[in-house]
């Protein structure tokens, strides 16, 4: 998540970013769908078709990490996997890196994909199998992947990052033992090419639309990527699907997602024996970027940001109490 300072609708700036792109005018309007957290994300149109300005400040993230993601959707989008295409700008680039009177950002622009999200439809048992398919598959691609120029994060440089991020906050002792202890518990994990590669990270129902027509899925987001266990994202994935459906059962959500996993990927069973290691994962990162982001309160924030800051300080304690036993 993005700082609080970052998260207000700034118009002038997104016309400014948005002028590197071909656009229609008669569009804009669908601006106002705007929404903002980890980034901000624009739509409009472009000849008709829906497209995603995709921005945020290099204060917050830095190019090559963005560079590193789309490389990323290249490869993947090469073999096959379908995932958003990147739209280069008037000037042939993928990634725009602009200096603004607001600072200096990365923009990148996005096609809409296809289909529905899958948190607005009935998760059935061919869903499921579908959506852990589609996982399985790009486990599979990113065994074999090899960046040619840029390299995203692995998750014990993520856990260094976290922890000296953490270090100027003299009340979170706590969190940082736990990020201490989470690096002590993670190194004992065996690492083989078959478990360990790059992952998506954030595999959510948010994150994947499926498109009944062709029975396909498509994936958007990947923000987040990060070299890490692909247990990593079964076991954030499985969470998300209980969490938004507190009503499904557990083992038959799991049986019927691993189903369409294995069918094209098997399965490390010793990872499925550290559950825990990955929950306080990615409980901690969520922890240490909700932290920072309110880190730098402003003056007088309009009242939904009051609300959100709230909202936030609620979230932290959740996962605090998780966390610290």
């Amino acid at each position: 998540m993005l700082k609080l300072k970052y998260l207000e609708d700034n118009r002038d700036l997104v016309m400014t970013l948005l002028d590197y792109w071909v656009y229609d005018e008669e569009s804009l309007s669908l601006l106002n769908e705007f929404r903002i957290s980890s980034n901000a994300i624009y739509p409009y149109k472009a000849q008709g078709n829906v497209h995603l300005l995709r921005f945020s400040p290099n204060a917050e993230k830095i190019p090559e990490t963005i560079l590193a993601e789309l490389e990323y959707l290249e490869y993947l989008q090469k073999n096959n996997y379908l995932v958003p295409e990147i739209i280069p700008s008037k000037n042939g680039n993928t990634l725009e890196i602009i200096n603004t009177s607001w600072g200096v950002y990365s923009a990148a622009v996005f096609k809409h994909v296809k289909g529905e999200k899958l948190d607005r439809i009935s998760l059935t048992d061919q869903i499921l199998f579908g959506y852990g398919k589609a996982l399985g598959e790009l486990h599979v691609l990113s065994q074999k992947y090899k960046p040619k120029v840029y390299k995203r994060i692995s998750h014990e440089e993520q856990l260094d990052v976290m922890l000296k991020a953490m270090t100027p906050f003299k009340e979170e002792e706590q969190i940082r033992s736990a990020i201490k202890a989470l690096k002590k518990d993670m190194k004992a994990l065996i690492k083989t090419q078959d478990n360990y590669g790059l992952i998506h990270y954030d595999y959510e129902l948010d994150n994947v639309f499926y498109e009944k027509k062709s029975n396909k899925y498509y994936i958007i987001d990947f923000d987040d990527a990060v070299y890490h266990y692909y247990m990593m994202d079964i076991v954030k994935c499985k969470d998300n699907i209980l969490e938004e459906h507190p009503e499904m059962d557990e083992k038959h959500v799991v049986s019927c997602f691993l189903e369409g996993y294995t069918s094209v990927k098997p399965i490390d069973k010793r990872m499925l024996d550290d559950e825990d290691v990955f929950k306080r994962y990615y409980q901690l990162y969520s922890y240490v970027r909700c932290r920072l982001a309110l880190a730098e309160p402003i003056d007088n924030p309009p009242e939904w940001m009051v609300e959100l800051t709230h909202r936030i300080e609620n979230y932290l304690k959740e996962i605090k109490g998780y966390l610290i036993i």
